[in-house]
């Protein structure tokens, strides 16, 4: 039995007539997304009461972060994606992380639809998981691709 060598095998980029393209596309690379928040983030519990502007006043700036933080970045149209959320607290008080997925994830994931990520933010795209509470400085985004079947 002799030994083969790298060029000895059929799709290898050494042999003459070599295509990437029938190895087929790579799968996406998970992609991280990192900024500074713009405001603390906010519960529904503490916008429950509140006026729809002033929701807005709180959750707008989030959605340009976001909006901002992709572009920055040049992130092109990305396929159906699991997205994770590390949001910074300063204090280290007890919270429920799934208080902040209709407020601040959901302006963030608004943001990366406007940036041209995902055409919308419906679960035929995009998968939230819920949020994770961080003591870090930075608002923390990655972007998975989404596990086939």
């Amino acid at each position: 039995m002799t030994a083969r060598r790298p060029g000895d095998l059929p799709d290898h980029p050494s042999r003459p007539g070599f295509s990437a393209r029938r190895l087929g596309p790579r799968p996406p690379q998970p992609v991280t997304l990192r900024f500074f928040p713009p405001n603390p983030p906010v519960s529904t519990n503490y916008l429950r009461g509140l006026h729809w502007a002033k929701h807005r006043e709180h959750l707008d700036p989030w959605r340009d972060a976001a909006y901002y933080a992709a572009r920055q970045a040049g992130l092109k149209p990305y396929p159906p994606a699991v997205v994770t959320v590390s949001l910074p607290f300063r204090t280290r008080t007890r919270r429920d992380p799934a208080n902040y997925v209709a407020t601040n994830v959901k302006a963030i994931v608004d943001g990366l639809v406007l940036a041209g990520v995902w055409p919308d933010d419906n679960p035929q795209f995009v998968t939230v998981t819920e949020p994770l509470i961080t003591f870090e400085k930075m608002v923390e985004i990655v972007l998975a691709p989404r596990p086939e079947g």
